[in-house]
């Protein structure tokens, strides 16, 4: 049977170890060489390009599209660095749900399913397998909830026939499951802490930059059409980071209410203690931070479009 990795983040990782973002099962030092040389000569040239671009049109009013892409190049500098050297632990985080645990409780496939599906649109691309690893942890989340709410129900005969050890048992392996949940977002956030950061704090500037072309240029001009759709992909972007820290966060914060839904009152009193101390220590934030400054929340999301209109009445005191 295919792995969660296999089934949902294939075309991802096929697309990054052909660009060498993503290292082989055995990696040898010519792999480290193609994807150092590989990360250089497409990168370094564009941004230094930019750099000059930047130097060059002081005013900004005679930059293009073109220009844009360059600039952006720039962002990929430090948004690609990691996956270039800290390949290998980047690999062990996203393979990091195929380990046995999250095949021990129930309902895993449905949930799954319905979280991560849409990945088979991927294209390839780094961002949405970041989206995706958020997104698989928010699914990993709900199938403990389930469990936590259904501690003594048997599904298979739908009456409660579970005796009490059996009910410890099966907190036991909860209380381990959100103790690997956790771990991951601690490693997920050391390998793409980083990568997110340069993508957030490059579109403040990005955003600010177009949106101070817009207003030189006229609406129906073909360069604010191009402008507007750039902007709308940059907003995307920021958004489905924001968006999936946001879930991770409130699914974690529900597991006491998820709890509280079960019969708990039926249990003993070992139970019930066990369950007091899971609720209290699942009330500690799971959230991901972005360069060690902020979460990656949507208030986040709300602080870099304030950020960018700053940024372009920044520029407007210069034009």
């Amino acid at each position: 049977m295919p792995s969660i990795t296999q089934v949902n983040f294939a075309l991802n990782l096929r697309w990054m170890k052909l660009i060498g973002l993503y290292p082989p099962e055995k990696q040898t030092l010519w792999h480290k060489f193609w994807s150092f040389v590989l990360y250089f000569i497409a990168l370094v040239p564009f941004a230094v390009l930019g750099v000059f671009g930047f130097v060059l049109n002081v005013g900004m009013q005679i930059m293009d599209y073109n220009s844009f892409i360059i600039v952006g190049m720039v962002i990929y500098i430090p948004k690609f660095l990691p996956f270039v050297t800290n390949g290998n632990e980047i690999k062990l985080c996203i393979h990091y749900f195929d380990l046995e645990i999250f095949s021990l409780l129930e309902d895993a496939d449905d949930v799954l399913v319905e979280w991560i599906g849409y990945s088979g649109i991927a294209c390839g691309t780094v961002d949405p397998l970041i989206w995706g690893l958020a997104c698989n942890t928010t699914a990993q989340l709900q199938i403990l909830k389930y469990n936590l709410r259904h501690l003594d129900y048997d599904e298979d005969r739908e009456i409660n026939l579970c005796p009490k050890v059996t009910i410890i048992q099966k907190l036991k392996l909860c209380i381990r499951y959100h103790q690997a949940i956790a771990s991951f977002v601690g490693q997920y956030e050391d390998c793409f802490s980083q990568v997110i950061f340069s993508q957030l704090s490059g579109s403040i500037i990005m955003i600010g930059i177009c949106c101070f072309q817009l207003s030189a240029d006229s609406l129906s001009s073909v360069n604010s059409v191009t402008m507007i759709l750039y902007v709308s992909v940059i907003l995307f972007q920021i958004y489905c980071f924001c968006y999936y820290g946001t879930t991770l966060y409130e699914e974690n914060n529900s597991l006491p209410v998820s709890i509280y839904m079960g019969r708990w009152y039926n249990y003993d009193h070992a139970t019930k203690k066990a369950l007091i101390l899971f609720m209290e220590r699942s009330k500690r934030p799971m959230v991901v931070t972005v360069g060690r400054l902020l979460g990656l929340t949507l208030d986040t999301f709300t602080l870099i479009i304030k950020r960018s209109y700053s940024f372009l009445a920044l520029l407007k005191t210069y034009e």
